[in-house]
Order: C-alpha cells, then sequence, then structure tokens
C-alpha cells in the first residue's frame, strides 16, 4: 500500500478515500449537545445546526448541571461526547470539519515545504488584473446625480484621493483645481485656460509699455518745471523765518490761503504763496489779529 522511493512518497488513492470516510463517520458517530437559550441568536444558529446532524441534541440553559458548564459563562454551551468544545462558531468548525469531503491525492506527492507552480499564463493574468484593479482605484470618478450634473464646476468629488490635486473641466465650461482648503478639506478652485493666459499675457506687456511712457513724460515735465523756477530765482536761497512755521495739517493744506498762521511773530508783515498759487500779506484785523489779505503786487 506504501513505499518509499527516494524523496518522493508515492500512495494508493482508493485507499485514501476509503481512510477518510471511516474517519469521518466515527466523527459523525459521536454524540453532540448543546445547551442554549430561545432569545439568543447564536443558540438558534447552534440549534438550526443540529437538526441535519444525527445523535444530536438540543437543550435549555436550565437543564445544564453547574459543575458541567466550566469557566465558559456565554450561550451556546456545545458539548462532544461530555467535552465542552465552546460555542456556535466552534461547532461550526467542527462540523465543516467532519463533513469535508476527502480530496483526490496526486500519484506522487512532493514534500509539505515544496511550493505549487503557476504556468507562465496563469502568473501573466493575475498580473493583469491586479493592475486592472489599480487603475480602477486610482481613477477619478464621475457622477452623475442632480448635485453634480447642475453645479458649474467640475462633476468630480474634489476630496476623494484620486481627484485631489487634479485640473478638471467644470459644467460651465471653465476649468478647476481640487485644492485643499484651511479646514484640510479639498475643494474645486477656478483656475483660468492656457489660451487665456497668453491673450492676458500680451495685454500686460502693452500695459506695461503704456505706464514705462506716462512715467517717462511725467519726469520730463517735472525737470522743466523746476529749470524755470531756477532760473526766475535771484539773489539768495535762504529761507525766510515764517517757513520754518510751515503747518501740514488738513485746515492749512484745503484753505487758499498761505499753509502758515499769519498771526506768529515770524509771519507777520510778510508776503507769501497761498495754496491757489496767489500772494498773500498778513495784514492786522479791526480786533488786531493778523489775517492774510491778498496783495496788489504780482510774483
Amino acid at each position: 500500500m506504501f513505499f518509499f522511493s527516494g524523496s518522493l512518497l508515492h500512495v494508493n488513492s482508493k485507499h485514501q478515500k476509503y481512510l477518510s470516510l471511516a474517519n469521518n463517520k466515527k466523527q459523525m458517530a459521536r454524540h453532540i449537545e448543546a445547551y442554549g437559550r430561545g432569545t439568543c441568536p447564536y443558540s438558534i444558529w447552534a440549534r438550526d445546526m443540529l437538526k441535519t446532524v444525527p445523535n444530536a441534541s438540543y437543550h435549555d440553559v436550565s437543564e445544564l448541571d453547574p459543575g458541567r458548564r466550566g469557566l465558559q459563562r456565554t450561550v451556546p454551551l456545545v458539548f462532544v461526547d461530555d467535552e465542552l468544545i465552546g460555542g456556535a462558531t466552534d461547532l461550526k468548525k467542527y462540523l465543516d470539519e467532519t463533513t469535508k469531503r476527502p480530496q483526490r491525492p496526486s500519484t506522487t506527492t512532493m514534500a509539505s515545504h515544496a511550493r505549487p507552480r503557476h504556468d507562465r499564463r496563469t502568473t501573466k493574468k493575475m498580473r493583469n488584473k491586479q493592475r486592472s484593479t489599480r487603475r480602477r482605484r486610482s481613477r477619478c470618478i464621475r457622477h452623475t446625480t442632480k448635485k453634480y450634473s447642475t453645479r458649474p464646476g467640475p462633476p468630480y468629488a474634489a476630496n476623494s484621493d484620486a481627484c485631489r490635486g487634479t485640473r478638471k473641466k467644470g459644467n460651465n465650461g471653465s476649468w478647476y483645481v481640487s485644492k485643499r482648503s484651511k479646514n484640510g478639506t479639498f475643494r474645486w478652485v477656478k483656475t483660468r485656460s492656457k489660451k487665456k493666459r497668453r491673450r492676458n499675457s500680451s495685454k500686460k506687456k502693452k500695459q506695461t509699455k503704456k505706464k514705462k511712457q506716462t512715467k517717462k513724460k511725467k519726469q520730463t515735465k517735472k525737470k522743466k518745471r523746476t529749470k524755470k523756477r531756477t532760473s526766475r530765482r535771484k539773489g539768495p536761497t535762504s529761507k525766510h523765518p515764517c517757513e520754518f512755521e510751515r503747518r501740514r495739517t488738513k485746515k492749512y493744506r484745503n484753505r487758499p490761503g498761505p499753509p502758515y498762521p499769519a498771526n506768529s511773530p515770524a509771519c507777520r508783515g510778510t508776503v507769501m504763496n497761498g495754496n491757489n498759487a496767489r500772494r498773500y500779506i498778513s495784514k492786522p484785523a479791526s480786533n488786531g489779529v493778523y489775517r492774510w489779505v491778498l496783495s496788489s503786487k504780482k510774483k
């Protein structure tokens, strides 16, 4: 029946089948008892499993002796030949092992540590399946619900892992990018298309040229004005003492007269230019207070 040749073990397949069937019959001949509660779903499950099993019985927990219970406090309690197995899950494992059909072994069985070899075709198919599943997971999925189809933004979930940082076209025809907000969630933010950027760049160049030209014109005008003023001045360029008392508040800046206090001792009786480019003289009024009065003299 059994004989060794080198490292391989040759077994008669028919004899092995008969041995496995005999072992299964012996295990099924064992007496199985289950104790549970009527309201417990696991005890109901165990009761249903034992209906098709011979030499099996189901009882209520109140009929069980406390000495047989042991350390287990949950229900159901399953006993096989007066030995505690466990609960409903343990009973299912036991029944699966006993009712398992014997597989037809090969005539020559290799050692247990040897791994099964796959053909090249099967390995290629498995790799292709794995790649396809990865691509599906990493793809930004389009939604067709009312929420996504009616809004102006793209019909995609911006906060999904596949759509984060991507650039998509919205329902209104403009482009959007999913960017991170302050609270950490990603949202669609509107961006300009590439064609519009080129047009705007040309417009910006024209605007910058115009600004440069206007700046140059203003600078040339200022230079001409300064030349004229310097040519008109005669004598020493020392300042009048009244000029040191110039005021820069709103009251003095907005009035037509000079921005100097007319009643100060340094400005009394002097002639100064006003904010409206006319000449004024500080003269005393009827109450003795000095005020700016238009002078008849020209500049």
